[in-house]
């Protein structure tokens, strides 16, 4: 049996078999730890050798997940809403051009009359803002409760908690949304018919998912910047989800290679301070800017035709 090390004794823990009804049949392909917070636990990821879907068990039980999840974590610093002054109007119509030529598809989704949107992980409301100047009548669901606190601060409707436990109130949505969630979701297929209920037929669902079948995730394994242990609780690669959502009720429709290089440099860096913690590279490559990233921009295009950045963005419609 795999077991976890390591563990701190606030966190329960406990064994999954697969989300698709499969007989167990696991392979381990490595172990791996949280490499942003310095959080315990050493945790198996494992195969099913029937469906190849990869998963982290065992793992923490919903309830022991906030462990994971500070309030320094990334995301929700990330997402918070500023309060930049207008600025100047040349300088702000160049930054759009800018922004749409180097366009990395993170948050892509389809040319649509504003409507109804809900967005599964929400963080501090910075995606609701963007949408809502554009027209939408925007919510939220949102698992830690100070960024969903921002959102709300913002005039948001944002419920705080996981979406396993979300109320059924949210119906006739247009588009729901999810970046960089479906991954950490305990029980993905309830979550998907949860998420199908939300919407009016024919509506969109577009998301994010770190990809395995990137070589990314192939050659650095556990030093992956976006394997994420444990907070990724499932490791999707394109056969695994789009089987996933056919069997929920959902088609894909387009799925696109993210233009982003930070799954690399982030990998590169671990790899490094893995070996050395004091290695100037790992740290230059770990703080790595944005500014930069912009920079390499060209790479992150090439990349992402060769579907070689380890994240992609997929627009699926409701089917039934």
């Amino acid at each position: 049996m795999n077991e976890i090390t390591n563990i701190p004794h606030k966190v329960i823990t406990e064994h999954t078999t697969c989300p698709n009804g499969c007989t167990k049949n696991d392979q381990v392909l490595f172990y791996a730890t949280d490499r942003f917070h310095g959080c315990k636990g050493v945790y198996p990821i494992v195969q099913c050798k029937n469906c190849a879907l990869i998963r982290t068990d065992p793992r923490p039980v919903l309830a022991s997940l906030h462990y994971y999840y500070p309030d320094n974590y990334g995301p929700y610093q990330g997402t918070k809403i500023s309060n930049k002054p207008a600025g100047n109007f040349v300088l702000n119509r160049l930054r759009k051009v800018v922004q749409k030529i180097t366009n990395t598809k993170s948050t892509s989704i389809p040319q649509l009359k504003p409507g109804k949107m809900l967005e599964i992980g929400s963080a501090s409301g910075k995606f609701l803002q963007e949408m809502a100047d554009k027209g939408w009548e925007v919510s939220g669901i949102e698992f830690s409760d100070s960024s969903a606190e921002n959102a709300r601060r913002k005039g948001f409707k944002v419920f705080t908690g996981a979406l396993e436990n979300a109320p059924d109130e949210y119906k006739n949505m247009d588009l729901v949304v999810m970046w960089m969630v479906l991954e950490h979701l305990s029980d993905p297929v309830t979550c998907l018919q949860k998420i199908h209920s939300y919407m009016k037929e024919d509506a969109w669902f577009c998301f994010s998912i770190p990809n395995t079948d990137a070589y990314l995730f192939k050659t650095f394994k556990e030093n992956c910047y976006d394997i994420h242990i444990p907070n990724h609780l499932y490791h999707y690669g394109i056969k695994t989800v789009t089987a996933l959502l056919k069997n929920n009720g959902f088609a894909v429709k387009k799925i696109q290679h993210q233009r982003l290089l930070n799954n690399l440099t982030g990998s590169l860096a671990l790899t490094l301070l893995n070996k050395n913690p004091r290695s100037r590279l790992g740290k230059y490559l770990w703080n790595m800017s944005d500014r930069i990233l912009l920079l390499l921009f060209p790479v992150s295009f090439l990349l992402s035709i060769l579907g070689q950045t380890g994240r992609i963005t997929i627009w699926a419609k409701k089917i039934n």
